[in-house]
Formats: structure tokens, C-alpha cells, sequence
């Protein structure tokens, strides 16, 4: 008749062992925890002062099937939203013809030109302020850009790895205590740029309806963004950004930045 078969015992060393499997703990847990993307015309509202569990929830994930619908836009009068009629600014600057800059009439028909190419719909074609535009223009710095127009490039996209150091240096609290060597991926897209050989002139353009009174916490607001766009730029040509510059098309008032290497 065969043995009954010993029953399995452990050793307190094997026991000890898959204890210490079970109460493993992963080290970078809060890495988890937080998209691994951002969009860098988001980082102006995630440098707004905030605690830390709000600034936590807006860096934290979240799978696109349990995401909340996007709040949408209230349309203007004339169909389009705010956003929608910054759309339409961004992409007049971005396509028109500098030489189109001289004066209202050929900045009229430029406008019209891009209409009848349907690069801009009759909303937003009607959506233009001609007389913002040309201001811009007429203005030192619009004359600047102007001067070196050779040298601009429009709606330039970017990829840029930024550490929680590169955020903080921009005034962005991540909010989660990653280690050193991770990083987030900014995406965004810089207006218009004038990459001279050593140096690099940026521009942002803002159609934020503005009282005067309001610039100064627009351009507080802005400025983060503005210095991921400045890490971005450096890092791509290898050479500084020395004048920044935010324009505010409805006030036509223009903002230079402090210079950041």
C-alpha cells in the first residue's frame, strides 16, 4: 500500500519571504498617479495659487472613459465662442503676408483672400478686427517683427520633456513628489518666433476681452506659459530667448517679459 504523500510545510524563511512580497509597496507610486502629458496652454491656470490636493487633481490621470465631458463654450452672437474667435485671430497671423501689414485696405483683403481660399470661414472672417490687427502692426514691436520678417517663424509645434525643476522654474507646481529623473511631456505651440543667429525674439498673442485694470494678473496668468515656450525654443536652436513678449490684441498693448535664460 503507497505512503500517504507528506503534506507541504514552509520554512519561517519562505514564509518570511513571500510576506515581504505581499506588503511590497511600488516606489514611485505617486508617478501613477499623474498624466504623463500637458498641454502647455493649460499651465497658466495649474500656476493659479491652489492647494496642493487641487493642483494634485489637475496633473492627476484619468482614463478617457471615465473623463468628464468637456465644458463647452457659449457661443456669441455670432456663432462663435471666445476660443473660437481666438482660433480665427491665431490663424489670420499665421498664414497671412507680411506684406499685407502695410496698411488697413491690403490687411482687408488679405482677410477677404483668406475667406475666398476658405482658410477662414465668414465667421470668422467677421470675427476680425482689422483695426486690432493693424495696430499690432503699426506698433514698435509689430515693426520689429516686420524689420526681420525673413527670420519669423509662425505656429511652431513643440514636444518638450520637463522635470518637476523645469516646471517649478516655470512657476508650475506639479504637486506630486516625483522623483528627479521623471518628467512630463508639454505639448504646445509657439506663435510666432524671430530665430536670429544667437537669439530668439517670442511672441504670444492674447484675444482675452480685457479692461486695463486686468492686464497685470493676465500677464501674471501667462507668464508660465510663456517660460515653457522660452525652455522649448532654447533647448530646440541651442540659443537663448532674450525679448518676450505678450500682445494683447483688444487693449493693443504689448507686455515684454523679463528676460530668462
Amino acid at each position: 500500500m503507497a505512503a500517504a504523500p507528506e503534506s507541504a510545510t514552509s520554512t519561517p524563511s519562505e514564509l518570511g519571504q513571500l510576506i515581504k512580497k505581499l506588503d511590497w509597496v511600488y516606489p514611485f507610486q505617486p508617478a501613477t498617479m499623474c498624466s504623463a502629458k500637458q498641454s502647455a496652454t493649460a499651465l497658466p491656470r495649474l500656476a493659479e495659487h491652489r492647494t496642493a490636493d487641487e493642483t494634485q487633481q489637475m496633473f492627476q490621470f484619468v482614463p478617457a472613459a471615465l473623463s468628464p465631458r468637456r465644458r463647452r463654450f457659449q457661443p456669441s452672437r455670432d456663432g462663435l465662442s471666445a476660443a473660437d474667435v481666438g482660433v480665427a485671430y491665431h490663424k489670420f497671423f499665421h498664414l497671412m503676408d507680411f506684406a499685407a501689414a502695410k496698411g488697413r485696405e491690403t490687411l482687408i483683403a488679405e482677410a477677404d483672400r483668406m475667406e475666398a481660399a476658405n482658410f477662414l470661414t465668414a465667421a470668422e472672417r467677421k470675427a476680425l478686427d482689422v483695426t486690432a490687427v493693424l495696430a499690432f502692426w503699426q506698433s514698435e514691436i509689430g515693426q520689429k517683427v516686420l524689420a526681420h520678417s525673413r527670420y519669423a517663424h509662425r505656429e511652431i509645434p513643440f514636444t518638450l520633456r520637463c522635470t518637476v525643476d523645469d516646471l517649478k522654474a516655470a512657476g508650475v507646481s506639479a504637486g506630486a513628489q516625483l522623483a528627479g529623473d521623471e518628467f512630463f511631456i508639454v505639448r504646445g505651440v509657439v506663435d510666432l518666433a524671430i530665430i536670429l543667429q544667437k537669439e530668439i525674439w517670442l511672441l504670444d498673442f492674447k484675444t482675452d476681452a480685457l479692461t486695463p485694470e486686468e492686464v497685470a494678473s493676465a500677464r501674471q496668468r501667462y507668464t508660465p506659459q510663456l517660460r515653457i515656450y522660452v525652455q522649448a525654443l532654447s533647448r530646440i536652436y541651442r540659443r537663448p530667448a532674450t525679448e518676450i513678449y505678450l500682445h494683447f490684441l483688444t487693449l493693443n498693448r504689448t507686455e515684454k517679459l523679463p528676460y530668462q535664460t
